[in-house]
Order: structure tokens, then C-alpha cells, then sequence
């Protein structure tokens, strides 16, 4: 799957607590500016001894089993942080049942941690350039 992107989120340590694997697809083939965005995530168990390759296959292999749906508008790293903020608030239905499992709280302070990081970046490529095509155009 050549399509499929990955995502390792860290702790404040800067420990890989997770990765995410995710897919965008457009929400409309027609109206480009809705996108549908698709993800799995495995969770580190501190038990275990963190490998990249198999948190990867197991992400990989919940995208591909059973996706979960984030869709939004067709900035991309702004539908990375939502998808990343659903998950750290824990919204979607799979864990809206009184038994159901919950997140450890490292893994979602560490994705909304991250949820923040790309929001705040992508706010400043945008004003930066913004302000460079300000430049360019002459505009003061």
C-alpha cells in the first residue's frame, strides 16, 4: 500500500509511545476540498520492547481490518491533528460503551501533544506564506 502514511507519536521524553498509519482519500471525486481521512494505530505496551517495524505492520493492519473515518476539510495537516485529537478525546464509537477499553493516558496526552504541534505548524506555513506571496504580489 504505497498510499498509506505513517505517524510514530512520542511522550514528553521523546519516547514512541504509538504509530499511526493513515490513507487520504477525497471525500468527493468531484469537489476537491473535502477529504475522508482512514486510520490504525497500534499502542506501545511498556511491557514490551518498542520495534518500529512491528508497530508499524500492526497500524498497517488496523487501517487495512478496521479503519477508522475522520473526514474534514482538504488541509491535510489540520485532518492529521483532528484525526490525532479523536483519539486522544477518545470520540469515536468504539469506546463510547461503558465496558469498553480505554486509552492509557500517555499514549493520548502524547497525541494531543502532537494534535497541537501540527496545528501550530501548519498556522505558521500558512501565514508565512501567505506573507510571501504578499511579497510577491506587492501587496503591503
Amino acid at each position: 500500500m504505497s498510499s498509506v502514511k505513517f505517524i510514530y507519536v512520542r511522550d514528553e521524553k521523546k519516547f514512541p509511545v504509538g504509530c499511526f498509519a493513515y490513507r487520504i482519500l477525497p471525500a468527493n471525486p468531484v469537489a476537491k476540498d473535502r477529504i475522508v481521512l482512514e486510520f490504525g494505530y497500534s499502542i506501545y505496551n511498556p511491557q514490551d520492547k518498542f520495534d518500529r517495524r512491528s508497530s508499524r505492520a500492526v497500524a498497517e493492519s488496523r487501517l487495512i481490518t478496521a479503519c477508522m473515518q475522520n473526514s474534514g476539510d482538504g488541509i491535510i495537516p489540520f485532518a492529521v491533528a483532528r484525526m490525532l485529537q479523536t483519539v486522544a478525546d477518545e470520540e469515536f464509537s468504539g469506546f463510547n460503551a461503558p465496558n469498553a477499553f480505554r486509552l492509557p493516558n500517555r499514549f493520548k496526552k502524547a497525541c494531543a501533544n502532537m494534535a497541537d504541534k501540527l496545528v501550530t505548524r501548519a498556522m505558521a506555513k500558512t501565514i508565512h506564506n501567505e506573507a510571501d506571496n504578499n511579497e510577491l504580489l506587492g501587496v503591503a
